[in-house]
């Protein structure tokens, strides 16, 4: 970085508040177009990245650019309970209120993997607004459902439905409810959970693969280690949350509460 960089306000606003000093950034191209940006920080007490550190990030790029592009190997797979939230909306869809919970699963519903995908897809607030103009429609005599739309991305799965609300005193205007239901991913449900217990990194990764149903052998092959290596871990797991088997640790990792 030059010496223009650490004269500006982002630099002193927000990167000196965190001791982010040196910088080195990569692009993440996929097909020719630029997708992200893969950001390390040093403090101003480090070394700088020299060239051999950024030529080991830019090995990282293919790997990045692989894992955007894989496709899983099958369908995601949601919890049955469902996170819900409220919007109140005037009739041009302008946002009016909304509770804790629907300001929170707003942000993840909005929130896209990268810069392309911020690009390409509607904005949330474009389709809440066209959600206004069909409630609208409806009210004046148009027959229709009641307008609704579904959103999914890493996060999980969000449905979003309008509903009309009448003026109970005459010196209010109508109104535009919208509820928000929220289902998470059972993988990141787990991920949640996992990060919290007293469990080594493969320990955590063994736990996971456990959880879903994956043999020992299975895991083994996936680790890279081998299969006495995973019986053993699986053992220290089971001590360490107190449970007495694999058919525990599945119930009680979806018992632990997400914090977002």
């Amino acid at each position: 970085m030059d010496d223009q960089f650490y004269k500006s306000d982002v630099y002193n606003i927000i990167y000196r508040a965190f001791d982010m000093h040196y910088t080195s950034w990569i692009k993440v191209p996929i097909n020719d177009s630029q997708v992200g940006v893969l950001g390390l920080y040093r403090s101003k007490k480090q070394a700088d990245f020299s060239s051999g550190d950024r030529n080991q990030i830019t090995s990282l790029i293919a790997y990045l650019s692989h894992a955007y592009q894989a496709k899983p190997n099958q369908a995601t797979e949601y919890g049955n309970t469902a996170s819900q939230g409220m919007l109140i909306m005037n009739p041009e869809g302008r946002l009016i209120y909304q509770c804790p919970e629907a300001k929170r699963l707003i942000q993840l519903a909005d929130t896209p993997r990268t810069l392309i995908d911020r690009r390409q897809n509607n904005r949330l607030l474009e389709n809440l607004k066209k959600l206004a103009d069909d409630l609208v429609s409806i009210h004046r005599g148009k027959e229709s459902a009641i307008p609704a739309f579904d959103r999914v991305n890493p996060y999980g799965a969000f449905s979003f439905k309008g509903y009309w609300l009448n003026n109970l005193d005459s010196d209010s205007n109508n109104m535009i409810g919208v509820t928000v239901k929220y289902r998470e991913p059972i993988e990141l449900k787990l991920l949640r959970a996992v990060r919290n217990f007293p469990l080594s990194p493969t320990q955590k990764e063994v736990a996971m693969l456990l959880a879903k149903g994956i043999s020992f052998e299975q895991i083994g092959r996936k680790l890279h280690i081998k299969q006495n290596t995973v019986k053993d871990h699986a053992g220290k797991i089971y001590l360490k949350l107190n449970i007495r088997q694999r058919g525990d640790l599945l119930p009680l990792l979806l018992s632990v509460n997400s914090v977002h």
